[in-house]
């Protein structure tokens, strides 16, 4: 669980033309983890592959390809994550979201309180060189399995270029059925342009 900081979310868009050599290159990528067309209309295909996505649409010149977390954690797995980006980097492209993530062996509430409480004193919190106004700092709540508060604690409002998230990693996994793996914070820095 603690392999250091990870993708969890790749977003790229170019230029409509090279869409059809995009999909020809990171097919083979798809196909190692086992990814299925869920629908193809062409410029907007859905692969999945168990929880994960890959998403392409078409946005008027543009196409955008992204994968989610699962998708992306599957891929490094199966040692070919370096192949997809290799593959979508093959052709001019920019870069519209990547979320970084980390985990960390530390239970959630207490670090979902201490964010809370410093959005509000006197150094505040910087997700960049400007403070995140502590208006932008949302704590979403949820009852823990053992009964405690835990949940979502976002760092930016919702249209930041850059926004911070710290989530309660293990409550997800239990919540999916998944082994527990003890307490693990998840931080997240969901960057976009």
């Amino acid at each position: 669980m603690t392999e250091g900081v990870f993708a969890d979310f790749v977003g790229v868009s170019f230029d409509r033309s090279s869409w059809p050599d995009v999909r020809q290159a990171i097919e083979p990528s798809l196909q190692v983890i086992g990814a299925q067309v869920d629908y193809d209309q062409g410029e907007e295909v859905l692969w999945r592959a168990g929880d994960g996505t890959v998403k392409s649409k078409r946005y008027g010149p543009v196409v955008s390809v992204g994968a989610s977390g699962v998708v992306c954690a599957a891929l490094r797995f199966a040692g070919v994550f370096g192949n997809y980006l290799a593959a979508l980097g093959s052709v001019p492209h920019n870069v519209t979201r990547l979320d970084a993530a980390l985990d960390v062996r530390a239970d959630t509430p207490a670090v979902i309180d201490s964010i809370v409480a410093k959005s509000v004193s006197m150094d505040g919190l910087a997700l960049t060189r400007k403070r995140v106004h502590p208006r932008d700092v949302t704590r979403l709540l949820a009852r823990r399995h053992d009964g405690k508060d835990t949940g979502t604690c976002y760092v930016g409002s919702r249209n930041a270029e850059v926004r911070a998230a710290v989530y309660d990693k293990q409550e997800e996994r239990l919540s999916r059925g998944l082994p527990d793996v003890g307490p693990l914070t998840r931080y997240e820095l969901r960057l976009k342009s």
